[in-house]
């Protein structure tokens, strides 16, 4: 029965954002896209990304890595691509990536879709004129989530070892994370994904990571934590669990909580959904300074 409602419940949120995305027009005039590039080889539909950068622009620019939410049993990189190019016009390469969804796999599925990814960037940057020395991962919702996830792969041995693969050497500079969704347990309406997080067969030990998402921050050193969350966004609360987690295991970080908007309503990924909102701008101005060392 669970399978069967997240099917559903897919079918209804990729509805939603296809209607959202015919209702707005975005300007990509300034833009170059190289789309649908397959990272495995193995003709999965999921397994493809795409490579934004500014026509004309001149020397080489840091690379940010772009992780579609939708809770992770929907969503599509296309939702993202307007999100993407403000940070292009930021002055950024971006590689915004697909991944299968769940119930046809697992988060721990996920996690090797997404480090295969990795590995096609680091692979392929000479060709690509992609910048490994200075990455960054931005993720949304349950991208959000799976970008943490990915980062522990490459920063806490621990949970590298119990997942068993191999992280890349790309060089993460600072990661931002716009209403995480950190609890893949869920006691909300999407409870009906809780049983199709990890198989039956998961070793224990990576189910208790892949449970607890948190616990990956017990280890290693990790680059500066850019955190967004607001007044209206419905887990809220997640962000501000992960901002006490990085707190008491002194990881750096930067927290925004916005409280309720006055012209457009600040709900769940806002930014990206509508990335022309003025609060949008404002926020994806406040990541890219704290990305820079600067401050809102």
């Amino acid at each position: 029965m669970s399978r069967i409602l997240t099917l559903a419940a897919r079918h209804l949120f990729d509805r939603g954002d296809s209607a959202r995305l015919k209702k707005l027009s975005f300007d990509r005039a300034d833009i170059d896209s190289a789309l649908n590039i397959p990272y495995c080889g193995d003709g999965e539909g999921a397994h493809l990304l795409d490579i934004y950068r500014l026509k004309d622009g001149q020397g080489e620019k840091p690379l940010l890595i772009c992780i579609h939410g939708g809770g992770l049993f929907s969503g599509y990189k296309e939702i993202n691509r307007g999100f993407c190019d403000e940070f292009v016009r930021r002055d950024y390469d971006v590689v915004n990536l697909n991944y299968r969804r769940i119930p046809e796999v697992t988060l721990e599925q996920q996690l090797e879709d997404l480090l295969a990814a990795l590995h096609w960037i680091e692979a392929c940057a000479a060709e690509q004129r992609l910048n490994t020395r200075q990455v960054y991962l931005v993720g949304d919702s349950a991208g959000a989530l799976l970008c943490c996830l990915t980062l522990g792969l490459h920063l806490n041995t621990k949970f590298q070892r119990t997942m068993a693969l191999c992280p890349t050497k790309l060089h993460f500079c600072g990661v931002g994370l716009i209403s995480v969704m950190l609890d893949t347990k869920r006691d909300d309406f999407m409870k009906f994904i809780n049983s199709e997080i990890v198989s039956k067969h998961c070793a224990e030990e990576r189910r208790r990571y892949l449970l607890d998402p948190q616990r990956i921050f017990d280890q290693g050193l990790w680059p500066p934590v850019f955190l967004f969350t607001s007044a209206e966004d419905q887990i809220r609360k997640d962000t501000l669990k992960l901002a006490d987690k990085l707190r008491a295991t002194e990881r750096p970080f930067q927290l925004l909580d916005w409280p309720k908007g006055t012209d457009y309503r600040l709900g769940h990924v806002f930014a990206v959904q509508f990335p022309m909102y003025p609060e949008s701008q404002r926020l994806i101005d406040a990541m890219t300074d704290y990305f820079q060392g600067g401050k809102e």
